[in-house]
């Protein structure tokens, strides 16, 4: 087994990543494929959960890309500019491609897994890009809108959620004068989260600091207009499979739920019991990995 730094590129952006082959890729032998998309503000280890399940993947002989998509990690966008649906999708694709011209790798064999908004960035793309032959999201919005409001009405009210969407419009209005976007924290300042989440969550940054703390606010247009569950029909006949944690305090289940009742046969639903958002760690890790090497075994 090896892994190798890589580098490709979007749409004239530079994406770095690992490149996974198993023993078996090679001399002859093509192997099935497998691109990682990580969530918002993370990078191409997801907070270890990627690593793990790249690990696990390139052991059960699958070639395994995990990247830093734009405006996370080291890729050559400006730090934190996230364009999750405009701009995203187009980085998936181009791995795809990278992946796909490997010459260890069966271009007719690619699958693909995202976390949170990398899971609603591969419902997207599997919906149009047929390269895809099987998908999985974890942890994934299903509408951007729905979800960030869902968020600050729970913990602030509707007063909270207007305050927001104003500071969301005054940006807007700053913006068009050439002047640059406010930010926001990340945790707190653009996603709220429990009061009681917040120590935990701080933490989680310290250990993490590769994880982008400050969101613009431009970030924000984006998100609300971007809604996979609309597309999740498309994927069809690819088959999704759809993993969520019951304890996830980022993503309420309302979000997986309405993906799942969108898309179309081949579909799979897994809740995950006391899941946490990041179900790739923990107590949960081993039996999600499991379930996603079943359901790659099975579909690609």
């Amino acid at each position: 087994m090896s892994a190798a730094e890589i580098v490709f590129y979007s749409r004239g952006v530079s994406l770095p990543g690992v490149l996974h082959l198993p023993d078996k890729a090679g001399a002859g032998q093509t192997v099935p494929g497998v691109v990682l998309s990580h969530g918002m503000a993370n990078n191409r280890d997801e907070a270890g959960q990627h690593s793990y399940l790249a690990a696990r993947l390139e052991e059960s002989g699958y070639a395994v890309l995990r990247f830093d998509f734009r405006g996370c990690g080291e890729s050559g966008a400006p730090r934190g500019m996230m364009l999750i649906g405009s701009e995203w999708t187009w980085d998936l694709r181009a791995a795809v491609t990278f992946l796909g011209a490997q010459p260890q790798v069966d271009p007719s064999r690619i699958g693909a897994v995202g976390s949170s908004w990398g899971g609603g960035v591969t419902v997207f793309t599997a919906a149009h890009d047929r390269r895809i032959r099987s998908a999985v999201s974890l942890g994934a919005p299903s509408n951007g809108e729905r979800w960030l409001r869902h968020q600050w009405v729970s913990l602030h009210g509707e007063t909270g959620w207007q305050e927001f969407l104003g500071r969301v419009e005054g940006n807007r209005k700053l913006c068009v004068q050439g002047r640059p976007s406010q930010t926001a924290r990340l945790l707190g300042g653009f996603i709220p989260v429990a009061e009681d989440q917040i120590p935990f969550l701080d933490q989680f940054l310290r250990d993490h600091p590769y994880i982008v703390s400050d969101i613009p606010l431009e970030v924000a247009d984006d998100i609300l207009a971007f809604s996979p569950q609309d597309y999740a029909a498309r994927v069809s006949p690819t088959p999704l499979l759809i993993i969520h944690g019951t304890a996830d305090p980022l993503v309420d289940l309302q979000e997986p739920r309405a993906l799942y009742d969108c898309a179309r046969e081949p579909k799979e639903l897994v809740l995950v019991e006391g899941g946490i958002h990041q179900v790739l760690s923990g107590d949960t890790a081993a039996p999600v990995g499991d379930r996603i090497l079943d359901w790659l075994a099975r579909t690609l």
